[in-house]
């Protein structure tokens, strides 16, 4: 399946059958793999990307050719997702493409259309799930060299229901500062706003224990050590939010039946 992308957007094609409902992308099987990349600077190896997911290091390719960072891994895994934040893409005019071989590289079949960014913000694009060994993302169309803080690929966590009442979206949970600027005289010549952070606090609620223990627990588990992208429907691209968890993930009990799923982070919207 070959999806057209459009600018800025997070792309679906309902596979999850209700596109409203929540998705995590935590999974990141660059770390699983073996990873290449068509360059890499002194200061910006590619591990930089992916290992620890932090923001304040990066992959730094060389030059405004085509540039891609592939990884090959063991046995097929399902794909349906790649998430990039802490990027200058906007700036340099560049996209990004998910594409897969069958033949060892000799020929790349597209996954997706090409992103276009057109902001700093976490992106995530989502796509038809696949089963591959030999996949990789290509960065194309930009002016300048790119930096890549976080790339990740991998199967979507994607909830059978939609957020609880009172949830607030990362672009309403900024933390942000303003500042004043004042002349050498005294007179106010404006002010300035900064955004530091955004908070993730989401609830899910009326979810069955099957879905806890066989899909939500991993998320538990990597979430004490890594980062991830969320966004509460598929299809906005204002909900788009990367950050760490600040205590674990959590499950409680709402019925006798069902359980309530409880996240709560720190990081970019």
């Amino acid at each position: 399946m070959i999806i057209t992308a459009a600018p800025n957007i997070i792309l679906s094609p309902g596979v999850f059958g209700n596109n409203s409902y929540p998705v995590i992308l935590y999974e990141n099987i660059f770390r699983n793999g073996t990873v290449t990349v068509s360059s890499e600077q002194a200061t910006g190896e590619k591990e930089n990307a992916y290992e620890l997911g932090n923001t304040n290091d990066f992959w730094k390719p060389t030059g405004t050719s085509d540039q891609w960072m592939r990884v090959k891994l063991g046995s097929p895994v399902n794909v349906n997702a790649v998430g990039i934040a802490a990027h200058n893409l906007f700036n340099v005019g560049g996209g990004i493409r998910v594409e897969y071989t069958e033949d060892n590289g000799s020929t790349w079949l597209p996954l997706t259309g090409i992103l276009n960014s057109t902001s700093r913000r976490p992106q995530m694009m989502v796509f038809g799930t696949l089963a591959v060994d030999d996949i990789r993302v290509l960065f194309t169309g930009h002016t300048a060299d790119i930096t890549v803080g976080v790339l990740a690929l991998g199967e979507l966590l994607a909830f059978p229901r939609g957020v609880g009442p009172g949830y607030r979206s990362p672009l309403d949970n900024q933390d942000v500062s303003v500042v004043s600027a004042v002349s050498t005289t005294g007179a106010l010549l404006g002010t300035s706003e900064i955004s530091r952070m955004s908070q993730l606090n989401a609830e899910i609620n009326l979810l069955e224990r099957d879905f806890m223990v066989n899909k939500y627990r991993a998320f538990q588990e990597s979430a004490v050590h890594y980062p991830f992208f969320w966004s509460a429907n598929e299809v906005d691209s204002f909900e788009v939010f990367y950050g760490k968890s600040y205590n674990r993930p959590t499950s409680v009990w709402s019925t006798t039946v069902h359980q309530k799923a409880e996240i709560r982070a720190r990081g970019f919207y």
